[in-house]
């Protein structure tokens, strides 16, 4: 593991080793593509009824994303029509 410097290593390190992994080894931890690879491949290893969980579990978690943004949004405008000077700030 103290050998893999370039992210070319360390990728060939993780798919050679995948399999046997439980978590990710903390020398790749700061990898955002190793941390990818690795959700991808323990979402293949769940079952269906798993799976279905999820992406039931991922899209709860989008929608609530979006009725705060929506939430925020309503907010602002309802602040620019009180002429609070805070609401102006767009994200």
């Amino acid at each position: 593991m103290d050998e893999l410097e370039t992210l070319t290593d360390k990728l060939i390190y993780f798919k050679k080793n995948a399999p046997r992994l439980e978590i990710v080894p903390s020398t790749m931890e700061t990898v955002s593509e190793i941390q990818q690879a690795f959700a991808i491949a323990n979402e293949t290893n769940l079952n269906p009824e798993e799976l279905a969980y999820l992406e039931e579990h991922e899209m709860f978690i989008l929608d609530q994303q979006g009725v705060l943004l929506k939430g925020i949004e309503k907010g602002i405008a309802q602040g620019r029509e009180q002429g609070i000077p805070g609401a102006l700030v767009t994200s």
